[in-house]
């Protein structure tokens, strides 16, 4: 909104990889802002920027406001995005593979802390080293923030490939989530604070940024709604998968559709029965009797009562996990609805977990947040045209826009034409000027419609959309404008940035 903070950021300038100096500087540097400073970085994401270079050549210009112990990394900031120091654009950026890590990192306490020594448990796997150091420093910040972790404390970081919420201390004060690499549509547990068993250290309520969740206990009803629902996710997603598959049994290869359906039915259906029946065992012990349920396929009541009260409910690994995969593959997967909008749209019926506040999914999906799929994506198709610390520029989600359509995004979050600052409003039509003859160039489109509510979500953007002449004009376009493919819209950004005279190095 208008009275938000802009956007800040830290640069943080690396020499060498030194871990024990790092997190106590990190620590140190988070301990040393002032309210407001902390405030606005914290509605930032804690965003920060790592760099290669020596900490020793920083000038008085852009001093280190924390040098770590050794030397080796130093902390300046927080800056405005768009004012950023010269070393954001003199050093290169932190980038490469992760570096062999020991399993565990000793960092000494500072100062009189206690003989307990709290554990930083880190997931690895796939992670590059910008990566790395994103998911650590923001682990460190967050704590130091929410009043979990003093800055003095001593620390021991635990490197593993990958966390279980089995396997850690059930009881801990921060936990880092955020999508799997590999695949998007899962969350995963990326740091795991343990609990400061000496109680000594005030415990603030989280906000809701997203980027961190306390593990919940399930009680037996949500364990029962978790099966129930993975199961029928499962059959969901097989399901759709299926639509717009091909029948090999024509070219007798492949698996034949028809009997690929049958079994999946005569496989699953029995399960999902099993499962219903142990969630209504669990939520009401009398439940529903025979002659209240019509007869289906697969089992009756009696039988898949039987089934629970043989096996129980299903052990999920990792109930955490998994219920937040429900909340992402419902979210990403629902159209424009209510619940689309709501982050946890499953796990917000659990008692173990509490509801949660709408979101901006603009700032969500920045943020690495799982949003519906009309909300597009961090990167769009072919990369953003501009990017330039007012205004993001890049191509709409595919499934709901033609070919050529571009998203144009306030990079501050406000929500109205009104809440526009003075540079705003005067680059938002400059901006849309210069874009509207390369996309009629790069798509053959007669026309641009240029098309704003903010009802979608409440964020400032405009949408500029090519109309061909085999399309209906005016508002029947509007409703129905067409979808293209991931591959027909990066041809179309490559055609625009050669349009605008610029690579992709020039965003």
């Amino acid at each position: 909104m208008a009275g938000d903070p802009p956007e800040t950021t830290v640069l943080v300038v690396l020499r060498a990889v030194d871990l024990p100096g790092l997190v106590r500087g990190a620590l140190d540097f988070t301990a040393g802002l002032t309210g407001d400073e902390a405030d606005a970085w914290r509605r930032s994401w804690t965003t920060t920027r790592f760099l290669f270079g020596n900490p020793a050549n920083l000038t008085e210009r852009a001093p280190a406001r924390v040098i770590s112990p050794g030397g080796s990394t130093a902390w300046l900031g927080p800056f405005l995005a768009t004012r950023l120091p010269g070393p954001s654009r003199l050093l290169k950026p932190v980038a490469g593979v992760l570096p062999d890590l020991p399993d565990t990192v000793e960092v000494p306490g500072v100062g009189p802390t206690g003989d307990t020594c709290r554990e930083l448990h880190i997931a690895v796997r796939d992670l590059s080293f910008a990566q790395y150091l994103v998911h650590l420093h923001h682990a460190l910040a967050e704590s130091v923030l929410m009043g979990r972790l003093a800055p003095g404390e001593p620390l021991r970081l635990i490197h593993r490939p990958d966390l279980d919420a089995r396997a850690v201390d059930r009881d801990v004060d921060y936990a880092r989530v955020h999508q799997e690499r590999s695949d998007p549509d899962r969350l995963r547990l990326y740091v795991s604070l343990s609990s400061d068993q000496r109680r000594g250290m005030p415990h603030q309520k989280s906000e809701n940024t997203g980027e961190h969740m306390d593990l919940p206990h399930f009680t037996e009803g949500d364990l029962a709604r978790l099966a129930l629902s993975s199961r029928l996710q499962k059959l969901s997603e097989s399901l759709r998968l299926t639509v717009a598959e091909e029948d090999g049994s024509s070219a007798d290869e492949g698996v034949d559709l028809v009997a690929k359906l049958w079994s999946l039915l005569a496989t699953e259906v029995p399960r999902l029965q099993e499962a219903i029946a142990s969630y209504a065992h669990v939520r009401d012990t009398t439940g529903p009797g025979p002659a209240d349920l019509p007869d289906a396929p697969g089992l009756n009541w009696q039988d898949a009562l039987a089934r629970h009260a043989a096996n129980g409910v299903d052990q999920l690994p990792d109930p955490a996990a998994q219920a937040a995969a429900l909340d992402a593959w419902y979210v990403q997967h629902a159209q424009v609805e209510p619940l689309g909008k709501v982050r946890d749209p499953f796990s917000r019926l659990l008692d173990g977990r509490a509801p949660r506040a709408e979101d901006c999914l603009i700032c969500g999906k920045y943020a690495g947040l799982p949003v519906p799929a009309w909300a597009g994506f961090p990167v769009p198709p072919g990369g953003h045209l501009v990017d330039d610390g007012t205004w993001r520029v890049g191509h709409g989600p595919t499934p709901y826009w033609p070919a050529g359509t571009l998203l144009i995004e306030s990079r501050r979050h406000f929500v109205d034409f009104a809440d526009l600052d003075a540079e705003e409003a005067a680059s938002i039509g400059p901006l849309i000027r210069r874009f509207t003859e390369p996309i009629k160039a790069a798509t053959g489109a007669s026309r641009v419609h240029v098309f704003s509510c903010m009802e979608g979500t409440r964020h400032f953007h405009v949408w500029l959309v090519p109309r061909t002449d085999d399309k209906p004009a005016g508002r029947t376009f509007i409703a129905d404008p067409g979808y293209c493919t991931p591959a027909e819209a990066e041809n179309v950004v490559e055609r625009l940035r050669k349009a605008l005279g610029h690579t992709v190095a020039d965003r």
